[in-house]
Formats: structure tokens, sequence, C-alpha cells
């Protein structure tokens, strides 16, 4: 019942990131039941747990050895009353968009790149503002398009688990996972802003947006039985994909101006975790081992924003919404961010009868998660001397190779402060717990953490 700012995910006691950074669990409906052997949810804290955690644990253990094989083949299909086969917005992107990935328009454009590399400044004389320029226009990208009838979801999924005999008493199984889903939601949005605490407004705008999130995952997993020790290896793969296309029409009433607004993004997060888990038991000492690793990635290339002003004046050009590219009647922008976290992380837990009423457990955790961001926003700006008539082209011709020559447009980086940083985190710690049966049926568990956290944050220096 809690949000994800509290609570804490683990898959077969290691940490479980999310594809999202900005999140910190991953949609646990992403794991079938048949590969789930056990899930343990607690809302109060134990010693055994990371100290980060604040309100509600949910630990998943990945079945090792399959009970028998199977194969399970799954589909769907899904909508709403608002968005299936109704209007909504959509930009064509790539071909391979309807399955989450892009098929390399989404690059970095070449002339781009060469200036990332250089490390040079935008304002810097030989580089060819222009040249960059004409590589942003690709129309795919730009070009906002009505779509008449917004299609239903559906989704498929398919698992599967064998298992064969290892040794003289030993088993060996391997369980799969594998599923796609691709959605649709429109949204009509009133978006307000008041000038004073009367809430007189200051802008009155109708937002539509049309998101069509596209999520590839899949699991494999081994696993071996050796008596009473059992070795666990699992590997996760997530890709939440999110294409957006977004229109905005209001009023600034401050100005008696109109102002629309168009948006298309592309949001790529996706995760890949790899965590080997043992399980030892030596008489009545159990020993578990666990290590790991996670990378998350979030890529958004080619984030456009194009504003168009209307003055309504009653000269020629005072009733058609224009965009003269200089941040006064109308703009244009395009960004490019990417983050990338990795994770490593290990344990070990030793734990001991001492009596039958009281069972004592220790353990040591290590983990060390690096982060680097970086987003580069470039402003489209054109001279005093763009001929106003211009402003009239929808955005992907206002990109055109000819108008960029003719009035010579350029680009203004806005983010020149500071647009990347690196940041880690490594923490140890150590716990002792114990596990106390006053009576039958009844357990008190006594403990007590140490964390030791080293964290850091970092501009990185990205021109010469």
């Amino acid at each position: 019942g809690l949000g994800d700012r509290y609570s804490l995910a683990l898959l077969n006691g290691l940490p479980l990131p999310s594809p999202e950074p900005l999140s910190r669990v991953v949609p646990l409906d992403l794991f079938p039941t048949d590969i789930v052997a056990s899930s343990l949810v607690q809302k109060t804290y134990s010693a055994n747990y990371p100290g980060e955690f604040g309100g509600g644990v949910i630990n998943l253990t990945t079945v090792a050895i399959p009970d028998e094989s199977f194969l399970k083949l799954s589909a769907g299909i899904s909508g709403d009353s608002f968005t299936t086969f109704s209007n909504g917005l959509a930009y064509y992107g790539s071909d391979y968009d309807w399955f989450g990935f892009d098929d390399g328009t989404r690059n970095t454009p070449p002339a781009l790149q060469a200036f990332f590399d250089s490390g040079q400044r935008m304002s810097d004389p030989d580089v060819d503002q222009q040249e960059i320029l004409k590589q942003f226009g690709n129309p795919n990208l730009i070009l906002l398009q009505k779509n008449n009838s917004i299609p239903a979801n559906f989704s498929g999924g398919i698992t599967a688990g064998t298992s064969m005999d290892f040794g003289d008493d030993g088993r060996f199984g391997v369980i799969a996972t594998a599923s796609l889903s691709n959605k649709w939601r429109s949204r009509d949005i009133i978006n307000q802003s008041a000038i004073n605490e009367d809430l007189d407004l200051d802008s009155d705008f109708r937002d539509f947006v049309t998101d069509n999130r596209i999520l590839v995952n899949g699991l494999l997993g081994f696993g071996l039985e050796l008596g009473e020790h059992k070795l666990r290896w699992t590997n996760l793969y997530i890709r939440d994909t999110l294409k957006r296309a977004s229109l905005s029409i209001g009023e600034d009433l401050q100005d008696n101006d109109s102002v629309q607004e168009q948006n298309t993004a592309w949001y790529e997060r996706q995760l890949i975790n790899t965590q080997a888990v043992g399980e030892f038991r030596f008489g009545d000492l159990s020993v578990d081992l666990r290590g790991g690793y996670a990378q998350t990635r979030r890529e958004a290339p080619y984030e456009y924003t194009f504003t168009y002003e209307r003055r309504n004046t009653p000269d020629d050009l005072g009733q058609r919404f224009l965009n003269l590219l200089d941040r006064q009647t109308g703009g244009a922008s395009v960004a490019f961010s990417t983050l990338q976290e990795d994770l490593y992380f290990g344990g070990i837990d030793l734990s001991y009868p001492v009596t039958d009423w009281l069972r004592l457990t220790a353990g040591y955790s290590y983990t060390d998660t690096s982060r680097y961001s970086e987003r580069r926003e470039f402003l489209i700006n054109a001279n005093s001397d763009f001929d106003r008539a211009v402003g009239l082209l929808r955005p992907d011709l206002l990109l055109g190779d000819a108008v960029i020559d003719f009035y010579n447009i350029g680009l203004i980086e806005s983010t020149q402060a500071d647009p990347a940083f690196a940041a880690g985190l490594e923490i140890q710690a150590g716990y002792l717990q114990g596990r106390i049966e006053p009576l039958p049926g009844v357990n008190l568990d006594l403990g007590v953490r140490y964390e030791d956290a080293v964290q850091r944050v970092d501009p990185v220096e990205v021109f010469a």
C-alpha cells in the first residue's frame, strides 16, 4: 500500500533495480507465477535487510528446479473507452517502434556526434551549426499527426521449464520466460496556472497526450541441487519504452496571445540483471552466498518541442500561428539525454541453531553503485531578419535545408554549465540477528545492523 519511494524489491535476496532510474521498484507482474517459488512481503524492519528500507519489502525467490517440464503460452488484448479506436496523436518514428526498439533512425547524427567528441562549445567559431541543424530535420521524428483510430492493446508471452537428473543425488533445471506488451493511452488535460493568491488565471491550456508504451522482458534461470546444497543463476532483461506525442493549445491571458506547442519524444529504459546464489547446508550450519551485477540505462534522443504563437492582432499574420524561432514569437528545441547506472552487489549469511528456541544469523553485504548522466539541449535560433511568413511552415519544413541556409539559422546550447555528472555510492554492512521462540508458534526477531556508506557526486567536464 506504500509508494515505491518507501519500498524495496529483492530477487533471491539481492537488489532488483527498476529499468526506470528515477523509480525504485520494478513492476512485479513481469514475473509469471510458474517461475516464482515464494514471495515474502514484510512491512516491519529486520536487521538482515538493507538500511535504506523504510516501509515495505518484497523478496521474490525464483524456482531453481521445476518439479516437471512445462510450457505455457499466453496472449491478451484490451482497451479503454477513451483511447481505443478513438482519435489520438502519433508520429512515425522508425519501423521497429511497435517492438520497443529503434532501427537506427534515432542514433546521434554524425555531425552532432563529431561535435560531442571534439569537446568544443556550440559558440566556437569553427563549429558548423548549420550542418548539425540540418541533421535534426527528419520529418519521421518531428511531424505530429492525427491517428483516427488508436489500436487496441495487445500482449503475448511464453514460459517454459525443465529438469533432469545430475549425478547420483543431483538435479539440474532450466526456467525461461519472455513477453511483449504494447499499450496505448490518451489523456485530455486541463492545464492552468494562476497569477495571484486569488487564483486569477495567468494561462489556460488544453493538453492532449498519447503515449505508446512497449514492454519487453525475459528471464533465464539455471538451477543445480546437489544433496542439500542449491545453486541458482538467474538472468533478467527488461526494456520499457515510451513513445509520446502531445499537443497543447491555450491562451496566455496576460499578453492576450494564443499558444500552440507540440512535443515528440522517445524514452528507452533498459535493465540487465545477472545474479548467482548458493545455499549450502553443513549439518546445522547454513551458509548463503550471493553476488551479482545489474546495469540500468535510460536513453532519450530527439526530445523535440515546437512552439507557435498567435498575436491575435488585426494585421495580416496576427490571426495565424507563427514560429519565428526567436523564443519571443515561437521557438524550437531538441534535447538528447543519457543515463547509465552500474550496480555490483554481494553478500554472505551464516545461520546456526544455538538451542531449540534460539537461532543466530550473521551476515555481511556489499554494494557498489556508479551512475553517469548527461543531457544536452539545443535551442534553434533564427536571426532578426527571419521572414515572418516562413514562420507559418510546419516544423519539419521549418528545419528544411533551404530555410536553414538562406536565413543562417543556428543553435544555442542551453545546457553548457554542467551538462553531465558522475555519482557513486558504496555501502558495506554487517548485521547480527537472533530469532527466539519463547512459545510454540511465537517468534521474536532481535537484531542490530551497521552500515558504512560513501557517496560522491562530481560534475563531468565535457568541454575541452
